[in-house]
C-alpha cells in the first residue's frame, strides 16, 4: 500500500530557539520540515522543496519576509505554498498589508505552538478541498469573471488575477453563489480561520477589501450588504 505523503513545511524563522520549538512540534505532529533564518535562502528552499507551507516571520536576513511572501506570490519564484506569516507586528494595517501580499494567514506572536501546528493543518486542509472541488468542476463565467476551477485560475475582463488561497475559495464561493447574499459567518466557513489578531467579521471585510484592489474596474461586482455580509453582481 502506497504511504501517504507527509506534508512539507518550511519554517521561516531567525529567532534559533523559536524555531527548534516549532520544528519540533510540527514534526511530532507529523508534518516534514525545511529551516531558514534568511530570506534569500528562503526564496530557493521554495523552489527546490515545493513546500505545502511557508510559515513565514517578517524581520528575517537577507530579503524581508514581506518581499519573501511578494515573490512567492507574483515573481518568477512564484508557488503555489500556503503563506502563514508571523510577526510581532499587531497592527490591522500590517495584517491587511500581508493578506494583499498574498498570505493566506497571520499569526501574532508570541507563539503557541500547538495553535501554529492547527493553522497549518487548516491552510494544509482548505488546499486539498480547493484542488478537489477544482477538478470536479468546469468553468464559471459570472459578469466579467471567469473562474477556470480545473486549472484554478480567475480572469476578469480577460485580465489574469493573481489571488491568494482564500481570496480564491471567496472569490469563487461568491461567484457560485451570484446575486445571494451570503454572510459574514458563511463567508468565514468558506475562508477558514484567519489571521487571529482580529474579528472573524473584519477579516472577511480585509479579505474582500484586497479582492476588491485586484478586480480593479470590475471591484463593484462584489457589493456590500450593510449589517449582513456581501453578494456577487450577475450583471
Amino acid at each position: 500500500m502506497e504511504t501517504q505523503k507527509k506534508p512539507r513545511v518550511l519554517v521561516v524563522e531567525d529567532e534559533v530557539d523559536l524555531r527548534e520549538v516549532l520544528v519540533y512540534q510540527l514534526r511530532r505532529d507529523g508534518f516534514e520540515t525545511a529551516v531558514s533564518g534568511n530570506g534569500d535562502e528562503a526564496l530557493a528552499l521554495a523552489q527546490s522543496l515545493r513546500p505545502d507551507v511557508v510559515l513565514l516571520d517578517l524581520m528575517i536576513d537577507g530579503l524581508s519576509g514581506w518581499q519573501v511572501c511578494q515573490c512567492l506570490r507574483r515573481g518568477p519564484q512564484r508557488s503555489a505554498a500556503g503563506i502563514i506569516i508571523v510577526s510581532a507586528c499587531t497592527e490591522e494595517a500590517d495584517i491587511l498589508r500581508a493578506l494583499e501580499a498574498g498570505a493566506d494567514d497571520y499569526v501574532c506572536k508570541p507563539l503557541r505552538p500547538r495553535e501554529i501546528v492547527a493553522r497549518v493543518r487548516s491552510v494544509c486542509r482548505r488546499e486539498r478541498v480547493a484542488q478537489a472541488g477544482g477538478t470536479a468542476a468546469e468553468v464559471l463565467e459570472v459578469a466579467a469573471l471567469r473562474i477556470d476551477r480545473s486549472r484554478y485560475e480567475v480572469t476578469a475582463g480577460g485580465r489574469s488575477l493573481v489571488l491568494t488561497a482564500t481570496e480564491y475559495r471567496l472569490l469563487n464561493h461568491l461567484a457560485f453563489n451570484a446575486e445571494r447574499v451570503l454572510s459574514r459567518d458563511q463567508l468565514m466557513a468558506v475562508a477558514g480561520d484567519v489571521a487571529a489578531c482580529t474579528t472573524a467579521g473584519r477579516n472577511i471585510d480585509v479579505h474582500v477589501r484586497a479582492l476588491r484592489v485586484k478586480l480593479g474596474e470590475h471591484a463593484g461586482l462584489i457589493e456590500t450588504v450593510r449589517g449582513v455580509g456581501y453578494r456577487l453582481r450577475a450583471a
